[in-house]
Parts: structure tokens; C-alpha cells; sequence
């Protein structure tokens, strides 16, 4: 899997903690690293929506999340 769906996951904003609050995603015992956790889940929900990859989105999203989510470009940080 190239790194797209975990960039745009990252990079789009839509992890935000407002927007999170708003989906109701956030409780109070689980701020910390809420953040990953959006990124990861939305781009498993974008992979496995390919039939192909459907299986094993999260297995792949895992194997490639930890060197994905450092990736900003053309960013210095995530926005």
C-alpha cells in the first residue's frame, strides 16, 4: 500500500479534535492519542473499501502507519 490514505488521513484536518468531538469519537478517558487513532481508522475505512484489500486493511495500515504518519510533505508538520 503506498502511503495516501494515511497522508490524506493526517493531512486533511479531518482528525482535528473538533471534528472528532462532533462525530462523537472523543471520550474523556481517551484524549491522549485520539489523533492517531481518527488517522488510523479512516484509512482503514478508505482501504478496505477497495474489494481487493478489504481483508486485510488493517493489517496493512499497521504494517505501514508508524513511517506514513511522519510523511508531511510539502509540510513541515501537519497542519
Amino acid at each position: 500500500m503506498r502511503a495516501t490514505q494515511i497522508r490524506a488521513a493526517n493531512l486533511s484536518r479531518d482528525c482535528y479534535f473538533n471534528e472528532e468531538l462532533k462525530r462523537g469519537n472523543i471520550g474523556w478517558g481517551s484524549l491522549v492519542g485520539q489523533g492517531n487513532r481518527c488517522v488510523r481508522r479512516r484509512a482503514e475505512m478508505s482501504v478496505s473499501l477497495n474489494p481487493y484489500c478489504a481483508h486485510c486493511a488493517k493489517e496493512v495500515v499497521d504494517k505501514v502507519f508508524d513511517q506514513c504518519s511522519k510523511d508531511t510533505q510539502p509540510f513541515d508538520r501537519v497542519p
